[in-house]
Parts: structure tokens; C-alpha cells; sequence
């Protein structure tokens, strides 16, 4: 696509956010994976793919990343063509799992990473031009601020916490990387925590716990660089939550804990590396009846708080489901919505 019909889609249409004409992808073996696929997402509207494996949900998403290339057709996201720079860095997107650009080479890779993140290009070759040998080692800490927010109330948890009565199943563990270099200067810590890093709930920008807990780390250890891990936090929440205040306390308990299993005799990891991986069958409940369906858009859902939320378009549950019953091999479904006003809730309404 050239830069003067990118210039002129962006002109004329300055609402729209992704628009595709007659995007393709045919792969060597025969298969097509997305054919001729218009689509127009503005701005301000949410779209989602839904359709069974080999519908092409995967694929179209790949092409408007700049992920793989198309074999014809043209897309135009954020104003830019797909993979460049000026359309990556108003994009953010995690595709299966993230990774690097395979047609980049080692170096290309984090040059795209720091004109998008506008970071400063020097900082490239400084980086490689300080690869040294390093010494890993691991370690085990605890914290207890996360809380199944299943099995406990918000409300209750203070009083619960105070009286020793806080419900599981919980994981309070922090394991811990250590990466020294040959002098035994810590270069890296690379921390983990399986709780939702969601103890604010303002609309606005911020690392939360785990932000403060990298500065608080990166200014003990001045010469190191301090990396966050996620867990896998499924049911646990940082509780009782909602200011700035319980934030930094929770980071402050966090960072302690690291350094605690800094601090101490650690394990260290052999230079080889091994990868393992196993795909565990999980079986799904059938989808429910049509009835049910009806009902929780027309009475809501009860929270834990007392409040009943309602879904405000009751033909979106009742028409999904008939959707999907009657989905062929390859027919990806494409819901069109519109994010309401209200802070309590996002409804989304199906074009069918």
C-alpha cells in the first residue's frame, strides 16, 4: 500500500481506527485462511471475532500487527500500515503469546521496540556493547496481601485478616531471579507474584504495586534493573484496594520480601536451559439454555455488595446464543458494540 493512499485513507476517513479492503491471506499448502475481508472498526467502538479454530480470527489479527504479511488486500490501523512503527506505537496487543518479529533481525527487533516506546536509538548498541557474562541464581520469598476475592468479601477482609480467618486456597509465594555479573554486582532481579496487579481502579496510568515495588527495588539496588513477573493470579486480588495509599503499602511489602531472599544464600541455575511444555484437555459445560439466558438480561446479576447490575440490551445474550448454535465449520461471528458511559458496565451489541 503506498504512502500516499495511507495518507489519503487517514484524510478522509480521520474517525475510523482499522479499516481492511479485501484483505487475503492464502498460505503454500492450499489453505485460505482470510478471504477478501472488508471491515471498518471507528473509533470509540469495540469489535470482537468470535468463530471456531481455522476461521481466520488469529490470522487477521497477525496481518494488522505487521505480524505476517498478506498476500493481497490492504489495512491501514491507526492511521498507518500495519507493523510500522507509527502504527505500532498506538497499538497495544497480545497475539497468543507475545514475541519478537521473526523477519527482524536481533538487532532490528529492539530498534522497532524503542521508536514506538520512544526510546532513544543509542541506547541499542549501548546495551549489546555491555553483554557480559552473568551468574544466575534463585530464590523463594512470602507476602501475604493477596486474597481469594471468591471465598472472602471485600468488606470483610480487614477484619478477617485481623482475626486470622482469611479463606483459601492462596498462593503468598515470591520467587525470585537474581542475575550478577562477574564481579557479583547485582545486574537484574526478576520478581513474581500471582496476584492481580489491580489495586487501583482509576482510569489512568499506573504500574500499581508492582510499579512501586521496581522503583523501591531499583533504588536499594541503584546499579540493577528490576522486572516484574505476573503469576498466574486466577482468584487473587490485592484487598482492601482503590487508593494510592494501599498501593504503595503493598509494594512496600512486596520489595521487602525480595529483598529479604536477596539478601540470604541462594540456588544456582545451571547454564542449561530446558523447555517443556503439555496441552491438558479441559472439558467444557454446554452453553446454557436460552431460557437462562433470558432471565439474567432481564433481572441482572447480584453482586456481593447487594447491587444488581443489568445488561441493558436483553436480545444480546439470547441472540449470541443462537448465533452460536448455528455456526458452521468457518464462520467467524463479528460483534459490533458501543462502550456505554456508564462506569459500571461495557454492552455490547451483536451485528448480525
Amino acid at each position: 500500500m503506498s504512502s500516499a493512499l495511507l495518507r489519503a485513507t487517514a484524510d478522509v476517513n480521520p474517525g475510523v481506527a482499522v479499516e481492511t479492503r479485501g484483505l487475503t491471506k492464502h498460505y503454500p499448502n492450499g489453505i485460505v485462511a482470510v478471504g477478501d475481508l472488508h471491515l471498518v472498526v471507528r473509533r470509540g467502538e469495540v469489535y470482537g471475532f468470535l468463530g471456531p479454530n481455522g476461521a481466520g480470527k488469529t490470522t487477521t489479527l497477525r496481518m494488522l500487527l505487521g505480524l505476517i504479511r498478506p498476500t493481497s488486500g490492504s489495512a491501514v490501523v491507526a492511521g498507518s500500515a500495519p507493523g510500522t512503527a507509527a502504527s505500532l506505537m498506538k497499538v497495544g496487543a497480545i497475539v497468543e503469546t507475545p514475541a519478537f518479529y521473526p523477519y527482524l533481525s536481533g538487532y532490528d527487533n529492539p530498534r522497532v521496540l524503542a521508536m514506538y516506546s520512544g526510546v532513544p536509538e543509542s541506547r541499542i548498541g549501548k546495551a549489546l556493547d555491555d553483554l557480559q557474562p552473568a551468574t544466575l541464581t534463585r530464590g523463594m520469598g512470602m507476602t501475604d496481601f493477596a486474597v481469594n476475592r471468591r471465598t472472602n468479601r471485600e468488606p470483610d477482609v480487614p477484619a478477617l485478616r485481623e482475626q486470622n480467618l482469611l479463606l483459601g486456597p492462596v498462593d503468598h509465594t515470591v520467587p525470585v531471579l537474581s542475575v550478577k555479573d562477574s564481579d557479583g554486582k547485582l545486574k537484574a532481579v526478576v520478581f513474581t507474584y500471582a496476584c492481580h496487579n489491580t489495586t487501583l481502579s482509576a482510569q489512568q496510568w499506573c504500574g500499581d504495586y508492582a510499579g512501586f515495588a521496581q522503583f523501591a527495588l531499583e533504588e536499594r539496588y541503584p546499579e540493577a534493573t528490576a522486572l516484574f513477573c505476573m503469576g498466574c493470579g486466577a482468584d487473587q486480588n490485592p484487598i482492601p484496594r482503590r487508593t494510592v495509599e494501599q498501593c504503595q503499602g503493598y509494594a512496600q511489602k512486596l520489595s521487602t520480601a525480595v529483598v529479604a531472599v536477596l539478601e540470604k544464600p541462594l540456588t544456582p541455575i545451571a547454564s542449561s536451559l530446558e523447555m517443556r511444555h503439555a496441552f491438558v484437555p479441559l472439558a467444557m459445560d454446554p452453553p446454557p439454555p436460552t431460557e437462562k439466558l433470558e432471565r439474567m438480561a432481564s433481572e441482572g446479576v447480584l453482586t456481593w455488595d447487594g447491587r444488581r447490575y443489568g445488561f441493558g440490551h436483553e436480545t444480546f445474550f439470547v441472540s449470541a446464543n443462537i448465533r452460536l448454535k448455528s455456526l458452521g465449520p468457518a464462520s467467524p461471528i463479528l460483534f459490533k458494540g458501543a462502550v456505554q458511559a456508564d462506569r459500571h458496565r461495557k454492552i455490547m451489541v451483536p451485528m448480525m
